[in-house]
């Protein structure tokens, strides 16, 4: 990486966690968990929003390259972790009588949005711009359930 990359990586960074302390302490400040203002940050200066809201920025931010490729890594790296950490935080003897519960949310919880997904692409074939992978599917599907768990259980949801 020559310097110009290392910077622009560095800077990348410095925006993503930026985002991520002041919507952690702004959650905080409203009284719901910092996790929860931590994935706002990340969705506001990532594709979801600011990509969609002014592209230039966000093509100038996060410019193809080493430091993209860098940092996409690095956001990958620490979902995973995150991922982890939210899994050891599950106590299975709390889980002994909502077994049957889990189960079927569980399974309408997949069932549900597949067959939504699916009808939507037979009734607006247009609508699908590229292919999705398996792989892709997956990382998505366990980011979701992950994260609402880790909502649920820091109790910014019923349970």
């Amino acid at each position: 990486m020559n310097p110009s990359e290392l910077c622009s990586f560095f800077l990348q960074l410095a925006v993503l966690l930026g985002a991520a302390l002041v919507f952690g302490r702004l959650s905080r400040l409203l009284g719901m968990p910092s996790v929860i203002g931590e994935i706002a940050g990340g969705i506001l200066v990532g594709k979801t929003l600011l990509g969609r809201i002014s592209p230039e920025t966000f093509s100038r931010l996060f410019s193809p390259g080493i430091a993209a490729t860098s940092t996409d890594t690095l956001i990958r790296l620490g979902m995973l972790f995150f991922m982890f950490a939210a899994g050891f935080e599950i106590n299975l003897g709390q889980m002994k009588g909502k077994i049957r519960s889990a189960v079927y949310t569980g399974v309408l919880g997949l069932i549900i949005p597949m067959a939504l997904g699916f009808f939507t692409v037979l009734a607006l074939p247009d609508l699908i711009v590229s292919a999705l992978t398996c792989d892709k599917a997956a990382y998505e599907a366990g980011e979701v359930a992950t994260l609402s768990a880790t909502v649920r259980n820091a109790g910014a949801t019923p349970s």
